[in-house]
């Protein structure tokens, strides 16, 4: 029963014995030698292994002690009919109660010795609740459940555009896909209880088109026009750094979130501001620098960020394609290098950051968005090395993001992997088969296998793609698309170059339908239902690649395929999300069937 029983993350020390303990009905517990002030959220993880609780002086089944332990160390010890959790403060006795649930299998569990502390000191996810998708609270309570249980410490939840309830800004709530303040300040309690720092976060710089796509706002670009980039033209997203009323808009966004989160930290982002230098600020950029530019505004709103008591963070990109501004960054100012393929240098730019005494964080990522299931080896290696070169030089931790690129069309399980992935390399190192087994007990054996085999689908594509995948990019320049008058000139052209050989498609069609009938029988019927909609969209955008090189016109059958799995979608979609953001989403499919749309009729023209 107990032989291949795993703790995720694995403790350092595991030590189990041949004795069964059984666990009663009734636990009682008890504090030794210190007055717990957070007694109920120990006891709340403590009902998931028996509903009834009860708190005694002493002779108890379940004994807390404190001990001259690390600050989130803990040693687990089950013998002689009794549980004893040592730790210095109570988190570390919450860690120890959340191996302690692992080690339950009906109700027994084995004589163990476990001691056990992290190696990284923060250890943190970062949600993307924007592009288009905002999660239900109860959806994200789950996630922060998943993420307590895997000893996560620190969770954002990445806000642009209008996601969450701006007072300040009443005319850009009008649709409602926005979490309000009363549901972040909820979550943040909910947070804090299962000891995470909830983290708040608000882009401030680059990746604000919501807000300049719209007209009262639009002066405030630095590139009114819009700009090209990796061969596509896009409308603004970066705040003219050099008008102060992009100061006063983005100082007022802080106003409505910052006095309400009791977190030290905030991430200010400031990443991707692509424009910075082309427009506006331009002459300015030449008389100086784009890094002395960003700097100065980076500052101006760091002032902002330490006026509510925060410590300011940001994506470090910027600053590391510009290492001569490193050092111009106010000391307190804590830098995260993100990279999300499996060769990005974080080992090399970590290094850096060490030799100029920056404290840092790094960040690799679920490789979920833009693909639709997962890139697994991106996910896999960006993870591992960020958290290896953290270790390595003395960085303050890891954040494993997971965005929404595109419409966020992935579905939550297909997350899962990074998140487990990242939790075991963050706490102590990497274990494929602890990996594999959790995920297992998540969501059911098949459906993890599924999630695991539907992940590497992109490298039977030949080609290695840092981003998406040759499939998705259907729907990546359908949507671009939109921004060009000869549409569908500029989305074939755009094909050519993503089209898959022959022996490729094949071997995706194979996995994709090997997998769609493997989860046929599988045991989480929503897990199941998402599988099974994403390998239809899948097999769909095969058979849209197959057509177009062959400069095929009848594309009905697609347009039925995607229909049907607009209708999943929705329904799908409505079960973990606020329903407002799907029409926003879905737009992506619906831009696709327009390209489709148009091939029919030229193909009847042809005719």
């Amino acid at each position: 029963m107990f032989q291949n029983i795993k703790i995720i993350p694995v403790p350092k020390v595991f030590i189990k014995k041949e004795k069964i303990l059984e666990i009663p009905n009734e636990i009682t517990i008890s504090f030794n030698k210190t007055n717990c002030k957070k007694v109920n959220n120990i006891i709340n993880i403590l009902k998931t292994i028996s509903p009834c609780i009860e708190v005694v002086e002493n002779n108890s089944f379940i004994e807390f002690i404190n001990s001259n332990l690390e600050h989130e160390e803990y040693e687990l010890k089950i013998d002689k009919d009794k549980i004893s959790i040592y730790a210095s403060c109570e988190v570390g006795w919450f860690y120890g109660v959340q191996s302690l649930r692992q080690l339950i299998v009906d109700n027994k569990v084995p004589y163990c010795h476990i001691k056990d502390k992290p190696d990284l000191k923060v250890r943190g996810v970062s949600l993307d609740i924007s592009r288009s998708k905002v999660p239900k609270v109860k959806t994200l309570k789950e996630i922060f459940d998943l993420l307590a249980m895997l000893k996560y410490n620190h969770v954002e939840l990445y806000v642009e555009g209008f996601s969450f309830e701006y007072k300040s800004f009443p005319n850009v709530l009008k649709d409602g896909n926005y979490l309000t303040l009363e549901e972040y300040k909820e979550l943040e309690k909910y947070a804090n209880e299962l000891f995470m720092d909830f983290v708040p976060n608000q882009n401030s710089f680059g990746h604000m088109e919501a807000w300049l796509e719209l007209d009262e706002y639009h002066h405030l670009a630095e590139c009114e026009d819009g700009f090209t980039i990796w061969g596509a033209f896009r409308k603004s997203t970066t705040l003219n750094p050099l008008d102060e009323k992009s100061f006063e808009h983005v100082s007022k966004m802080y106003e409505d979130m910052l006095p309400y989160c009791n977190s030290k930290y905030f991430n200010m982002c400031f990443d991707e501001p692509y424009e910075l230098g082309h427009g506006k600020s331009k002459e300015l950029a030449e008389k100086t620098s784009v890094e002395d530019i960003f700097v100065d505004y980076l500052h101006k709103l760091a002032k902002v960020t330490r006026s509510y008591d925060k410590i300011p963070l940001i994506w470090a990109d910027a600053v590391i394609k510009h290492p001569d501004a490193i050092d111009k960054i106010d000391d307190d100012i804590i830098l995260i290098d993100w990279g999300y393929t499996k060769i990005y240098p974080f080992s090399e730019h970590a290094k850096m950051l060490k030799e100029h005494n920056r404290k840092f964080l790094l960040a690799g990522g679920t490789s979920t968005w833009s693909v639709i299931t997962s890139r697994y080896d991106d996910m896999y290696y960006s993870i591992l090395n960020s958290a290896n070169a953290a270790k390595e030089n003395k960085g303050l931790g890891v954040i494993v993001t997971d965005w929404g690129d595109i419409g966020h069309l992935q579905y939550l399980p297909m997350s899962y992997l990074g998140f487990i992935h990242g939790a075991m390399t963050a706490w102590s190192n990497k274990d494929d088969e602890a990996l594999k087994y959790l995920l297992a007990k998540i969501i059911g054996k098949e459906n993890a296998e599924s999630v695991i085999e539907l992940s590497k689908y992109t490298q039977l594509e030949g080609e290695y793609r840092d981003y998406g995948s040759r499939l998705f990019s259907a729907i990546l320049w359908a949507e671009h698309s939109t921004k060009y008058e000869n549409r569908l000139e500029f989305f074939l052209g755009k094909m050519k170059s993503n089209f898959l050989e022959k022996d490729s498609l094949e071997a995706i069609e194979k996995l994709l339908l090997k997998e769609n009938k493997l989860v046929d029988s599988s045991e989480d019927e929503l897990v199941r239902k998402e599988i099974n909609n994403s390998i239809d969209l899948l097999l769909t955008l095969v058979s849209i690649n197959k057509k177009l090189q062959v400069d095929c016109f009848d594309f009905e059958d697609e347009l039925k395929e995607l229909e049907q799995y607009e209708v999943k979608h929705l329904e799908l979609w409505k079960i973990r999300n606020k329903e407002a953001g799907f029409k926003f989403s879905i737009n992506r499919i619906k831009w696709l069937k327009q390209i489709l749309v148009q091939m029919n009729k030229k193909g009847e023209k042809h005719e």
